[in-house]
């Protein structure tokens, strides 16, 4: 279709994404999303004031708009439990799930949004990356060591997590107590947080066990690694949060359970990206071996891997004021869901956009969205994936699968992250 195709003057007048797929009875989206690029559409609304892009050229304009920003913590947590799920949980029964989006930076208020955002990234920068490589690659070949040759391992779990909770045990100096405490909370935590329990009982879980639970192991293990004074980054973090206005807005509570928070998925996340960038370069022996001859290839690896598999598929954003998209009014108050998942397969974006192609053209994959929301834990995610790639294209290492992989969730929609991928690792 053209995609420059002419937008509605209102959000009413796009069409509902019910009535679209009730009529041509899509039941849910395909791999190749041709359910949605196949329309005559090039946007959908889902409720009354909210808008779902699709499309690679929607999705970098819309990003990059200043006035589609973050949630509120409070909206947020309504929409969550009211408005897009509808389920009958008292906003006044949601404490902690609401005290984590208030240390989350993707829902501060938009005055503090951009300052303590940087406070954040300013760690995660490509500086910093030399240093962090260097220890995921250490911590790597340690894990190869212990299960090379024993047999079919989980890709998910043996691997790819074990290297995200080891990496940021190392980090922030976690006793082994503290790290199986840690793993233990993520394992409650994902199934909520990822969005694949939206029962009740499931958010209730979230709020009374996982969130309590995710910060008795964590954030002492931060204020202690903080407190030590000799931390790569911690101390510094501290001193610039302590710097930052009483009148700016609400801040987090303070800067221990502020990192805490905004950790989350540097676990969860950076494991489903490792787990899905090797196995898309093993699944493809050609990849591999050219892997294995020319380490230059494991960032362009990487880049494609995570196009086709980004591990937060969809967000959605607040509009703060009222402004006007290609002749579409769009009030504030609205709700813009940007799918950055569909849009990393676009067929007007990316040439044969479902292959795992090298070499890509021009167009930067959104995986990590764009504009003042774009993911500031992009660098370490990547650096982690090209980690394993170096560790497992060393000579004498071999990784293969075993069997199908499982994924996380996809009732509706392409799943993006694996729950279990089997793989044998051998060494020489």
């Amino acid at each position: 279709m053209d995609v420059r195709q002419k937008l509605p003057s209102s959000i009413a007048g796009l069409p509902h994404i019910n009535d679209v797929f009730a009529e041509r009875k899509i039941t849910r989206i395909s791999a190749d999303y041709h359910e949605l690029f196949d329309l005559p559409h090039r946007m959908l609304r889902w409720g009354p004031d909210a808008i779902l892009a699709f499309r690679y050229d929607d999705l970098r304009a819309l990003g990059v708009n200043p006035v589609v920003g973050n949630f509120p913590a409070e909206t947020f947590v309504r929409m969550g439990f009211t408005a897009m799920l509808g389920l009958p949980v008292p906003f006044e029964e949601a404490g902690n799930i609401l005290r984590f989006q208030k240390n989350q930076f993707f829902t501060t208020e938009q005055s503090v949004h951009a300052a303590i955002k940087r406070i954040f990234a300013q760690p995660l920068m490509p500086k910093a990356m030399p240093q962090f490589q260097a220890m995921g690659e250490r911590i790597a070949s340690a894990i190869v060591d212990a299960v090379a040759g024993k047999g079919e391992i989980d890709l998910v779990g043996d691997f790819a997590t074990a290297l995200a909770m080891k990496f940021w045990g190392e980090v922030f100096g976690m006793t082994p107590d503290e790290l199986s405490g840690l793993s233990d909370a993520m394992h409650k935590l994902v199934p909520l947080t990822a969005g694949l329990d939206h029962t009740e009982a499931g958010f209730r879980r979230l709020n009374d066990e996982g969130f309590p639970e995710y910060w008795r192991y964590l954030v002492p293990a931060i204020r202690r690694a903080r407190e030590s004074g000799q931390h790569m980054f911690l101390d510094r973090m501290a001193t610039q949060f302590s710097a930052l206005p009483a009148d700016l807005g609400e801040l987090p509570e303070d800067v221990d359970m502020f990192v805490a928070c905004n950790m989350i998925d540097a676990f969860h996340a950076l494991a489903g990206g490792v787990a899905c960038t090797i196995h898309e370069m093993i699944a493809d022996g050609d990849v591999y071996t050219s892997a294995r001859q020319d380490e230059t290839l494991g960032q362009q690896i990487v880049v494609e891997a995570l196009r086709l598999n980004p591990q937060v598929p969809l967000i959605t954003r607040h509009v703060h004021e009222d402004f006007e998209y290609e002749g579409m009014s769009i009030p504030r108050g609205s709700r813009v869901s940007l799918y950055w998942a569909a849009a990393n397969r676009d067929p007007d974006a990316f040439v044969d956009p479902t292959k795992f192609l090298l070499n890509r053209g021009p167009n930067p994959p959104l995986t990590f969205g764009n504009g003042a929301q774009i993911c500031p834990g992009r660098n370490i995610a990547q650096t982690m994936a090209l980690a394993a790639i170096r560790v497992l294209t060393q000579p004498g290492v071999s990784v293969s699968l075993s069997g199908r992989i499982e994924w996380a969730g996809g009732e509706y929609a392409p799943a993006t992250s694996p729950s279990r991928i089997p793989v044998i690792v051998t060494k020489k």
